[in-house]
């Protein structure tokens, strides 16, 4: 989801989500703290991912924006085995948003990459489609 305002000069808000959230235990936790649990086996359900950034966008030429914000969010990955729900390379951290947006009459098409840079670098590319209410 992105709000952005402005003509030649502006700003953005952008939230993107898994819509996903952590289920079970934190494996890296009850390796260190409770008994060693064997994760070997277990299935890959999916990325837990929740960002949100702001920003500055300017016209390049119109109807092209650059935009460049900076931010924060967390990245997970989710597992399962047998009955057993657990979480793991779970991160969150500060992060940068370059992307580029193109307006056509009422709509937009906008791109871009985000930056995670937690004790890992993490790397998400996004697309997404707009209406442009006037």
């Amino acid at each position: 989801l992105m709000v952005a305002y402005g003509k030649r000069f502006g700003g953005f808000l952008r939230f993107n989500s898994s819509f996903r959230g952590k289920r079970g235990f934190d494996i890296e936790n009850y390796r260190t703290d409770g008994p060693l649990y064997n994760p070997a086996g277990a299935n890959k359900l999916y990325n837990i991912r929740t960002s949100i950034t702001a920003g500055a966008q300017i016209a390049i030429i119109p109807p092209l924006f650059f935009q460049v914000g900076v931010g924060y969010g967390e990245y997970a990955n989710q597992w399962k085995k047998s009955k057993d729900y657990f979480y793991s390379d779970s991160y969150n951290g500060f992060q940068l948003d370059f992307g580029a947006l193109y307006n056509f009459k009422n709509y937009y098409l906008n791109g871009g990459v985000i930056v995670m840079t937690a004790s890992k670098v993490i790397v998400d590319f996004h697309v997404g489609i707009g209406y442009v209410f006037k």
